[in-house]
């Protein structure tokens, strides 16, 4: 099961609603977000998740809505809510989606998901009733090629007192339908102000630093030896990948009195010399 979100596999949603309030409660508009939704090369027998928002405004009270699915690719897409029911004060409510390909065949598929009138109306009987016509159009289609897209979308660097050595911190996107993993992660720290090299490391990364087709996950790596000074330094940053770098960022890391090994002395002695001052103060009082 792989998690995907605001992702395109050929899925385009379109959504346009108008309500009518026969009795004077509230004036409600409803909307899907987001829209569009693009997936696109899913490969047979995958399962993809992932969800839609259905969002209502100026209403107040508790309602419900039916949900069907038309179109050749109904089959392959199912509903983790049977209903969309907004309680009293809500106003979204996520509609998780499963597109699964179990026995696809290669090609395009489309699903037109709608939200009508509940024969259930309103959950709180107001007296109010809401006609209603909202639709998302979903395409996807199915390929029985690997396809690799991937990007970094962020990396950080963590270093201090709650963290022993150095955290490397990644948020990768794979867009593809391919599992992404990499050889390992290397790090070249440079001292700022002399140019002089404080360390050097390279980690091999497992089964924990691999990322999912069509999601968005989170990552980081350890390096347990890293201890530098008080400082400013230069943290080069590579990713490895079949024996190749296919990734670089140069950061900038600022280390201060408290960080590291030297900051555990240096907190040491913080202590102590209040410790001192307190004793002091009562000393002199008497």
């Amino acid at each position: 099961m792989y998690m995907f979100k605001k992702k395109s596999i050929l899925v385009i949603v379109s959504s346009f609603a108008f309500l009518a309030l026969f009795f004077p409660v509230d004036t409600s508009a409803l909307g899907i977000s987001p829209a569009p939704i693009v997936i696109e090369n899913i490969k047979p027998d995958m399962k993809v998740d992932t969800s839609l928002y259905i969002m209502r405004a100026g209403e107040s009270q508790g309602s419900e809505f039916d949900l069907t699915k038309s179109g050749n690719g109904s089959q392959y897409v199912n509903f983790g809510l049977d209903k969309i029911a907004f309680e009293s004060g809500v106003n979204k409510v996520e509609l998780p989606l499963a597109i699964d390909t179990k026995n696809a065949d290669v090609g395009n598929y489309e699903v037109v998901i709608s939200v009508k009138t509940s024969q259930n109306k309103n959950i709180t009987n107001s007296g109010s009733s809401i006609i209603l016509g909202l639709s998302s159009k979903i395409q996807f289609s199915v390929t029985d090629k690997s396809i690799e897209d991937w990007r970094v979308e962020s990396v950080d660097l963590k270093y201090g007192e709650d963290v022993k050595g150095l955290d490397i911190d990644f948020i990768i996107k794979n867009a593809g339908n391919s599992t992404i993993a990499f050889d390992s992660v290397r790090i070249n720290a440079i001292n700022e102000n002399d140019g002089d090299a404080v360390f050097y490391g390279e980690k091999k990364t497992g089964i924990d630093f691999v990322f999912d087709p069509f999601s968005q996950q989170q990552k980081k790596v350890n390096f347990e030896d890293f201890n530098v000074r008080r400082g400013l330094y230069w943290v080069d940053v590579e990713l490895v990948r079949n024996g190749d770098v296919v990734f670089f960022k140069k950061l900038h890391l600022t280390v201060q009195p408290n960080d590291g090994v030297g900051g555990i002395v240096y907190r040491l002695t913080k202590v102590w010399y209040n410790i001192v001052n307190y004793i002091k103060s009562i000393y002199i009082s008497l």
